[in-house]
């Protein structure tokens, strides 16, 4: 009969459990709000948190977090360089960092004394950010913890690409019945004023972004609907980036 070590055995079902869990949702929030709370779980760990990365731009993020109450933690809004910060050093050599004891790093910005690892996220090649753990007293990573997050970093990539891919289908399935809807609109009796209200409606997404809909008059682009423009609003041809796609007739993207 084949033996198992109590301690191989625990992490083992620990990762099937974690891994599980995080492959029932196909929706991000949920597979990040599921992967950092069962890591919390797992580990005991004070804070788990999952940044994402540009490789393009060369800038990560946080985006999502979990503190040791299951509360879920309000990201920063603001990026950071690639290469900067103990994230960004692992994001640079796609390696983890693993620190039992803040006082050896003689880190004036750590104000406590703690442990902490940071493990990258990747699918397949692709990196995808990190997986961020912290305890708020000195615990030590064990072997066995260690393991486990290198195990479960991998499964947390997987399901973090299945939900930026799921999101994207969304998304485009949502832009093309947007289309279809205006589009049947268009074919409509609809007088034009009424018209051009009703497609303005259908982009107009409140505090997310303005929509408005410009008609070339001479010199000038006057708006004729729109949400978030202020009344009797006008904009000469060529000046910003709406004008120049008036004057130009080509598409301005920023």
């Amino acid at each position: 009969q084949l033996h198992v070590p109590a301690d191989l055995s625990l992490r083992l079902q620990s990762l099937y459990d974690v891994s599980s869990a995080i492959n029932r949702d196909m929706h991000l929030n949920e597979v990040l709000r599921t992967a950092t709370k069962s890591v919390q779980e797992v580990l005991g760990a004070s804070v788990v948190k999952i940044t994402f990365v540009d490789e393009e731009v060369g800038e990560f993020w946080e985006a999502f977090g979990t503190d040791h109450l299951n509360a879920t933690i309000e990201p920063l809004q603001r990026r950071w360089r690639v290469g900067t910060r103990y994230t960004g050093k692992v994001i640079e050599t796609n390696r983890p960092i693993i620190v039992n004891d803040t006082d050896q790093l003689q880190d004036s910005l750590i104000p406590t004394r703690h442990s902490f690892a940071i493990f990258p996220l990747r699918y397949g090649e692709k990196l995808i950010g990190t997986l961020n753990v912290a305890r708020n007293e000195y615990h030590p990573f064990t072997e066995s913890e260690i393991h486990f997050l290198e195990s479960i970093s991998n499964q947390i990539g997987v399901a973090i690409e299945r939900g930026l891919l799921y999101e994207a289908e969304q998304k485009k399935a949502k832009q093309l019945a947007l289309v279809n809807q205006i589009a049947a609109e268009i074919s409509s009796t609809l007088a034009p004023e009424q018209l051009l209200g009703r497609v303005i409606e259908r982009f107009h997404v409140p505090e997310q972004y303005w929509a408005a809909l410009g008609l070339v008059q001479g010199d000038w682009l006057s708006f004729k609907e729109h949400r978030g423009l202020p009344d009797s609003f006008r904009l000469q041809l060529g000046k910003g980036i709406t004008g120049r796609a008036a004057l130009t007739g080509e598409p301005q993207l920023v």
